[in-house]
């Protein structure tokens, strides 16, 4: 299993630089406990996609056919989510689509929380 390494010890551990602060300024904000914050709710989405594309796979093929089809869709996937290239290596190297389906969440919970 891949460790994802989220540094949440404090907010003052990054220095955001000019361009940081603008892009912070600029960008669309809204409360993700009443679905108003666009950028949770479009990682929401994608993740949702990707499990819902691992249990057609499952559904059809069989779990082991799945977990070794879905292998070479996870790199866009995760491009798409802008996840770090050591979780595609991970989902790309499991054999069971249980183990995917945990580091999907697991994912999810990371890019939320940063």
């Amino acid at each position: 299993m891949v460790a994802i390494d989220v540094d949440l010890y404090s907010d003052t551990v990054t220095r955001p630089t000019r361009a940081m602060r603008e892009f912070m300024c600029e960008a669309e904000v809204g409360d993700e406990q009443k679905f108003e914050d666009p950028t949770v709710n479009v990682l929401q989405e994608m993740v949702a996609e990707l499990l819902w594309v691992v249990a057609r796979a499952e559904e059809h093929l069989g779990s082991r056919r799945a977990a070794r089809y879905l292998r070479k869709f996870y790199p866009w996937y995760l491009e798409r989510l802008g996840a770090e290239k050591s979780l595609a290596t991970a989902l790309q190297e499991t054999d069971e689509l249980e183990s995917a389906r945990k580091l999907i969440g697991d994912l999810g919970l990371a890019r939320a929380a940063a």
